[in-house]
């Protein structure tokens, strides 16, 4: 039972750094270099809108007669809403 509790262990650490090896090379295969980009205070030419002397980044679609819908995502307490105005 001893020997087989130490070929298990073994075998499991031999995994762990198989896997953990495995993770290095993938993580630097597949890391480069991304870039974020610009926002609307860096690049006035993309959609947006101001309210209250905030601008946001804006996409409309649909007519002008129809209900503005307003969805915001993210932040920093993860709060998603749909708020109608």
């Amino acid at each position: 039972m001893k020997r087989f509790a130490i070929w298990f262990l073994k075998i499991l650490i031999g995994l762990l750094v198989l896997l953990a090896s495995l993770y290095v090379i993938l993580y630097f295969a597949y890391s480069g270099t991304y870039t974020v980009q610009k926002t609307v205070a860096q690049n006035p030419s993309i959609p947006h809108i101001t309210v209250n002397n905030a601008t946001f980044h804006a996409e409309t679609f649909g007519s002008d007669t129809n209900p503005v819908v307003i969805v915001l995502h993210g932040g920093p307490v993860m709060i998603t809403g749909i708020f109608w105005i």
